[in-house]
């Protein structure tokens, strides 16, 4: 969709930059290569089209959203009543209910906010621009951490057997580091949401550490996917070394095979 958007749209008249302020530019392009009738059957159908994906996707991250607090409850980082599930169908209607919720406000804010443009306040911008802009930043921010925690286990588990191995190892992380960085430093210096979401995103990294060190470390559960790590690692540890073992204590591995047992009981 978006190839078909880039190529079709920079070669109709009246070109890219007005096309770019319609509410459906494929479906602009399309009007004006083929002459259909605005008000038509192929122009209502090009409206649609653009419909589906959107509407899947909106499903898919609802789903993932409300699994991802589950799994985040049930491992004892968040309060255990997101965990809470329906007892015929297993779903976690909690978290379900509470992604829901926050989606459902954030699209009427999308209706009636907005923001004051990068200049000086004459033109507003959307809610849906920030939302982007604010995920971009995010991104950025995450695939940073993701390159660090990728290069530390280089280090730290150098001989772990792994399925793929990348090409250029480190070099590769440090390179979509600088990207990333040089992205984010772009975006903080020529738009403001950049700047405002790496300030809230750091404040909560500051402001919910003290709470994980004192509070989270203490209700963690060693969950049965938690178990299955742990063990899958002592497994390709000892594999990979003759007669040797990962150096997992004993009390892991009492607690580990105690899940395990519950699991399979059931």
């Amino acid at each position: 969709m978006v190839i078909l958007v880039m190529f079709i749209n920079s070669a109709v008249a009246p070109g890219i930059s007005k096309l770019a302020e319609t509410a459906n530019p494929l479906q602009a392009a399309m009007i004006a290569v083929f002459g259909w009738d605005p008000n038509g059957v192929g122009a209502a159908i090009m409206a649609a089209v653009p419909a589906i994906p959107l509407i899947s996707g909106a499903l898919a991250a609802l789903y993932a959203a409300s699994r991802h607090l589950y799994s985040l409850s049930r491992g004892g980082y968040l309060p255990e009543v997101l965990s809470l599930t329906y007892s015929k169908t297993r779903t976690p209607i909690i978290s379900t209910a509470v992604v829901t919720i926050i989606a459902g406000g954030l699209a009427v804010m999308g209706q009636y906010v907005k923001f004051p443009g990068e200049d000086g306040g004459h033109s507003a911008k959307s809610f849906e621009s920030v939302l982007v802009e604010s995920a971009v930043a995010f991104a950025y921010i995450g695939y940073t951490a993701d390159m660090i925690v990728f290069i530390k286990l280089r280090y730290t588990m150098s001989t772990l057997p792994r399925p793929y191995t990348a090409p250029f190892g480190v070099l590769s992380a440090l390179i979509v580091i600088v990207i990333s960085l040089t992205g984010l430093t772009t975006g903080i210096w020529t738009t403001n949401i950049y700047w405002i979401t790496t300030c809230i995103i750091l404040g909560l990294i500051v402001i919910l550490s003290p709470y994980y060190w004192r509070i989270v470390r203490k209700r963690m559960v060693l969950t049965p996917e938690k178990a299955f790590i742990r063990q899958h690692l002592d497994y390709l540890f000892r594999d990979s070394k003759p007669g040797g073992s990962w150096e997992m204590e004993q009390k892991d591995r009492d607690i580990t095979n105690g899940v395990f047992e519950r699991v399979w009981s059931q």
